[in-house]
């Protein structure tokens, strides 16, 4: 303290100019304060007396609790540790733990078994996680806890790992297990992976290295596996998105992509549909009488049944392909094309519905002695139900049906081809075989010896055959060419292994010069009546082939023709085998025959006109024979009977001689004759009948050669002569009755009355 004051002037006029005053009064001061100082020292030695009195006290009341240092790194450790971080006043998470040790970068380590809860906030939902430690870093912004880490959030998502790190920042969860993958499981759903991360703000949880989600089954509910190198599972979007060798099994059928992301209805695991990236293949081994057992593409969706997951529709694209299950697990069907649809039935494998498009390939699964088939079109639809499986099919656009049969030791290898601009068949159960096949639109078959066209055909398979149809307009006939043989007709029915062809309406076939016959078969002998080296033409309203008898037969205003010569009836037939040839019902023939000529000598082809109920002509023997009511008419003269025969030279074309039995009568050039039987001989040109009687009429000069009036035309005579038997000659008027000859006695004169 300072005093001022005014000092004496005898102070300050001291000899030696120091005055004694300000000595005292420093003396005063000093003495006042170590006074005061030792006041206070006394009055501290007084509190710590009483303040060690009192803890002395306390110890002997309290014992004190000693801590176990487990962290020589600590600064601070304690026991009984509870933590509250706060932020703006809001609390960011709590954490309670047995053991705390605090270090020297104010980083925080509870252990001994912790909780740790983040609470609900409005920017993030609430989640617990316990372990057996939790390390907060000095920023207090997140903690890591390890240590069988269980973690459990409000939306019923629980965690399995080995450490867990929250990053309040970012509000993110990464999870990481160096002994296992991290499992998480909520209601219908486990998944697991190496390392995971939630990405609590956008509802989105990644797992990395060996992710598998499983969707798991319940009472309504199928199980479906995923597995991937990469998941995503985002909830908020509903969906859940895999990468990396992705592999589905579901029902069993496993299901191989590069990726795949899957969406969801309304409930978290009502799994609406799987879309598939980058080399798909889809594989069963529960697939049986038609189910899906394979299919490839380069991008598939599966949809599914959300209140049952069960596969409901398969779509591929991209160079697509599919094999189906055959009866009891066997081979199936194999369909390609640049896309496909394909309905399953409920809670199985087996298709029920196709649809493909964009370059269509079927393959028919191959069953002993059944022929190997091929398809090929644009577009592909197939149908069925559940308890039938597929039904029918339909294939349009350029289709080609191929279809080859081996070669063995009773047949040889047969290769047929189809092609049209549609095809509908009714398919075995699983599409294991085609049953009865019809195409439409500008038809084309094709095999080794065949070719057809027509509007449409229906092809029986069981039965072997296929009948072509025509359109019904003009010119648009139904056509098979077969060897030498052009068939036309409205509808033509062949017989593939050959054994016969049919066809009506309109019909009309060419029969070209046969070559030799095919693989070694003798070809087909046309009767000697027809140039073989000439196209026969025929129509008549039906046709039947029987190939295993080598027979043709026309029936309906059947007509055959070759140039001149030509055969019509009801029903006009040719054997193949042996050359010979038929015809019945209102028969008319036109046979141009080899005559001698009476003044040369030489033989001329005569024009040979004849009508009869029958015709038939052996062409081994060289025998025509005509019946029911024949009759003939040529320049060599006219004849009718019940039945006549002509008999060839060895050329088949040549006659050699004529029968006719049966009221024969026959008119010659001025001659006319009736008996009962017949027989000419064409060498000697000499006429031999018998009957009761036989009469011979023939035109004469007259007896009396005056000439007529003027006004009157002059009018034959005739001359008749009767025997039993009577033998005349072309070109002569020698008449041998009975076998005398005798002059012609019997005269009369008047108009001639030809007998018919």
């Amino acid at each position: 303290m300072t005093v001022d004051h005014e000092p004496a002037p005898m102070e300050r006029d001291g000899p030696t100019g120091a005055s004694p005053a300000p000595r005292r009064i420093r003396r005063r001061r000093v003495r006042w304060q170590w006074v005061a100082r030792v006041a206070i020292v006394a009055g501290l030695a007084l509190f710590a007396s009483f303040l060690v009195t009192g803890m002395r006290e306390r110890r002997d009341s309290m014992p004190v609790r000693s801590v176990d240092r487990a962290d020589p790194e600590a600064v601070v450790e304690s026991a009984g540790a509870e933590f509250v971080r706060s932020d703006g006043g809001a609390e960011s998470f709590l954490l309670d733990a047995p053991r705390q040790a605090t270090y020297s970068d104010g980083s925080t380590r509870f252990f001994g078994g912790v909780t740790v809860t983040v609470p609900r906030r409005l920017d993030r939902d609430s989640f617990t996680m316990t372990g057996s430690d939790v390390f907060v870093d000095g920023d207090q912004s997140e903690f890591t806890v390890s240590g069988g880490v269980r973690m459990t959030a409000a939306d019923g998502l629980r965690a399995r790992t080995g450490t867990a790190r929250f990053d309040e920042a970012r509000n993110v969860v990464t999870m990481r297990d160096p002994a296992g993958p991290t499992t998480l499981a909520r209601a219908g759903l486990e998944a697991v992976g190496d390392d995971v991360v939630q990405d609590r703000n956008r509802w989105i949880i990644t797992l990395e290295g060996g992710a598998r989600v499983q969707l798991v089954a319940d009472t309504d509910r199928a199980t479906v596996d995923i597995d991937a190198a990469r998941a995503t599972l985002a909830d908020a979007d509903r969906y859940m998105h895999f990468e990396g060798g992705t592999t589905v099994r579901t029902g069993g059928m496993t299901v191989l992509s590069d990726t795949a992301t899957a969406h969801f209805g309304e409930g978290e695991t009502a799994l609406e549909s799987i879309e598939l990236g980058g080399e798909v293949q889809i594989l069963s081994t529960a697939a049986t009488d038609g189910g899906l057992r394979a299919s490839r593409a380069e991008e598939a969706t599966l949809q599914f049944e959300p209140a049952t997951r069960q596969l409901r529709q398969v779509t591929l694209a991209g160079q697509s392909a599919i094999e189906l299950a055959g009866a009891d697990g066997g081979d199936g069907s194999r369909i390609e094309s640049a896309a496909m649809e394909i309905m399953m039935a409920p809670s199985r494998t087996e298709v029920i519905g196709l649809a493909a498009g964009g370059g269509v390939q079927l393959r028919l699964p191959v069953t002993p002695g059944d022929p190997r088939q091929e398809i090929r079109a644009r577009e592909l639809t197939a149908a069925g139900t559940p308890e039938t499986g597929l039904t029918g099919i339909s294939l349009e656009g350029r289709v080609e049906y191929h279809e080859r049969t081996g070669a063995s030791a009773d047949r040889v290898a047969v290769s047929r081809t189809v092609r049209a601009d549609r095809l509908e068949a009714g398919v075995g159960r699983g599409l294991i075989g085609l049953l009865d096949v019809q195409f439409d639109g500008g038809v084309r078959f094709e095999d080794e010896t065949r070719e057809a066209e027509a509007a449409s055909a229906a092809y029986d398979l069981p039965g072997g055959t296929i009948t072509l149809v025509s359109s019904g307009d003009a010119g648009r006939m139904a056509t098979l060419v077969d060897g030498n043989r052009t068939m036309e007709a409205a509808t033509l029915e062949v017989a593939l292994d050959g054994s016969r062809v049919s066809g009506s309406g309109g019909v009309q076939t060419v029969l070209s010069p046969a070559g030799d016959g095919p693989d070694g078969a003798d070809a087909d002998k046309v009767p000697s009546l027809l140039d073989g080296t000439q196209r026969i033409n025929v129509l008549a309203d039906s046709v039947d082939y029987d190939n295993d008898a080598r027979l043709v037969s026309y029936r309906g205003q059947a007509r055959m023709w070759q140039g001149s010569t030509s055969f019509e009836g009801g029903t006009v037939a040719i054997d193949y085998a042996s050359g010979g040839l038929s015809v019945d019902g209102s028969v008319r023939t036109t046979i141009q025959l080899v005559r001698i000529d009476e003044g040369t000598g030489s033989g001329v082809v005569s024009r040979t006109d004849a009508t009869a109920g029958t015709f038939a002509y052996d062409d081994a023997a060289r025998h025509a024979v005509y019946e029911e009511s024949a009759s003939l008419r040529s320049d060599q003269g006219d004849l009718d009977a019940g039945r006549f025969e002509f008999f060839l030279q060895a050329d088949g074309r040549t006659l050699d001689r004529l029968v006719a039995d049966d009221a024969v009568q026959l008119r010659l050039d001025g001659r006319w004759a009736t008996g009962d039987t017949l027989v000419y001989h064409e060498v000697e040109g000499r006429y031999d009948m018998e009957g009761a009687p036989v009469e011979i009429v023939e035109e004469v000069e007259p007896a009396d050669p005056a000439e007529p009036p003027a006004d009157e035309p002059s009018e034959p005579t005739c001359r008749s002569t009767r025997g039993r038997v009577l033998t005349f000659y072309r070109g002569s008027d020698i008449v041998t009755v009975d076998g005398r000859r005798q002059s012609r006695t019997e005269t009369r004169n008047g108009p001639c009355q030809p007998q018919f």
